[in-house]
């Protein structure tokens, strides 16, 4: 692990934001109520999925925007990207174009920074089929997708788990998204450190009073513990202590500045000095001490065999919040085959509910190190696999996910930094800056929406 203080360095100046740290480890091991799958742990098992024969024949080319962690310029064929050959998406298009000879799958790699804008300006070019996050869809989007709600009425089989991620996608009452990625939050611990210490293991119904138990007897132990402290990372947990980000309609002003939601920011501020403190960000020492870990699942560490998984904690009150960081496919309304796009996403998922959350820890996991590292330890992968098909059923999207920037992404919005967090022990001080933070993120949403102070238009708008 000589590599690693320089890797964080590297990192820290490409993210450039003040205080951000790379992302802590993620792995499994035995957790109770869990049953192994015999499907599960395969890099080709969504490629190999037997679909019914439709009988229906279909020609021509169908053009998917993806997000992509290494951005092409030009389209591209399913395996036109050779440090790609194993991502499920991939695989599984070619799987679709051999089940219809006469179609081309050709994708194109979509990115806020890089040429989304473009595709708003001439929305000629936009693909038929898109990848989006949710704020994607539903703010500078908004007017160029098409409903999906009769096709989803029509698919009886995606009743049950996966319906909940549709509707967690929804806008104006309508889906106009359907879940294909869902990255939520999870815990990770290393085993041998709670064997040999004698430290009471984290598990499913465990609180946060007993997050901050256990990790103040690491501490002690000589270990560090590592709570996501990115701005996504936090919104379960003000939700457990009773606070939110935003209101019904997606307004963060009166809502994450509410007394409710200042008050969780006290209480999340006290527990955050408790287990953690403002020289540890960054600290490539104490990182490497991290015996206690809470962040998304796809974050693999170098200590993967030595890691087992747990949920996240519950709030008082019994029940478990988290969040995910959510992407979906859409149908534009420039697509000139809607039919096929709509064949393509049936394919894509799956006919019933449990092929569609299978299908989105799959795709979520990609061609990560991830999947790959735990590839080598198959019961870990698969514990790992099982509670995300739980977990995300009770994930609806992160409030602060607006541009999809990485799989990780930290938030493309205004942002504090992780050593502020400290001083909202001060509820004085907690109100003041979050009903700042509040008006900051919502210029910036208005901004993002495509509609700005000066009266310039675009998709949608924040109401």
């Amino acid at each position: 692990m000589a590599f690693l203080p320089i890797l964080l360095a590297v990192v820290l100046t490409a993210c450039g934001l003040e205080g951000i740290v790379p992302r802590p480890d993620s792995g499994t091991e035995g957790t109770e109520g869990i049953k192994p799958r015999s499907d599960t742990g395969k890099l080709d098992g969504i490629a190999l999925r037997t679909v019914p024969d439709t009988g229906k024949t279909f020609t021509g080319t169908l053009r998917v925007g993806v997000h992509s962690k290494q951005w092409m310029k030009d389209p591209y064929p399913p395996d036109g990207k050779w440090y790609e050959p194993y991502h499920p998406m991939k695989t599984r298009s070619k799987a679709f174009m051999e089940r219809y000879p006469g179609v081309m799958i050709e994708f194109v790699d979509v990115d806020y920074d890089k040429n989304f804008k473009q595709l708003l300006q001439d929305p000629s070019q936009m693909p038929d089929v898109m990848e989006l996050t949710v704020n994607e869809a539903r703010l500078p989007m908004r007017d160029h997708l098409i409903s999906l709600a009769d096709h989803v009425e029509d698919m009886e089989g995606w009743q049950g788990d996966y319906m909940k991620l549709i509707e967690f996608a929804e806008f104006d009452g309508e889906p106009y998204l359907l879940p294909l990625t869902s990255n939520p939050v999870m815990t990770f611990y290393i085993v041998d450190i709670f064997d040999n210490f004698g430290i009471e293991k984290p598990r499913e119904g465990w609180t946060w009073d007993d997050f901050v138990r256990i990790s103040r007897q690491l501490i002690d132990a000589g270990f560090s513990v590592w709570p996501g402290p990115f701005v996504n990372e936090i919104e379960p947990i003000i939700n457990a202590f009773g606070g939110r980000y935003t209101d019904e309609r997606g307004r963060f002003v009166g809502a994450m500045d509410s007394p409710d939601t200042v008050n969780a920011f006290v209480w999340y501020a006290e527990m955050f000095s408790a287990v953690t403190t403002p020289d540890q960000w960054p600290n490539p020492v104490v990182f490497e001490k991290r015996a206690l870990t809470i962040d998304r699942a796809t974050r693999v560490a170098q200590d993967y065999l030595r890691v087992a998984v747990a949920p996240i904690p519950d709030a008082a009150d019994g029940r478990r919040y988290n969040n995910s960081l959510m992407t979906g496919l859409a149908i534009t309304k420039h697509s000139r085959q809607p039919e096929l796009a709509w064949e393509y996403i049936k394919f894509m998922l799956g006919e019933s509910s449990e092929e569609a959350i299978d299908a989105v820890v799959d795709y979520t996991f990609g061609d990560t190190v991830t999947f790959a590292a735990f590839g080598r330890k198959p019961e870990t992968l698969e514990e790992l696999k099982q509670w995300m098909r739980h977990e995300i059923t009770i994930s609806p999207p992160a409030s602060f996910d607006f541009a999809w920037t990485d799989q990780y992404r930290p938030s493309s919005t205004p942002f504090r930094p992780f050593k502020q967090y400290y001083e909202y022990v001060d509820a004085g001080f907690a109100q003041t800056d979050l009903s700042l933070w509040a008006k900051e993120v919502e210029s910036y949403a208005e901004v993002f929406a495509g509609t700005d102070a000066s009266g310039g238009s675009g998709g949608g708008t924040t109401e």
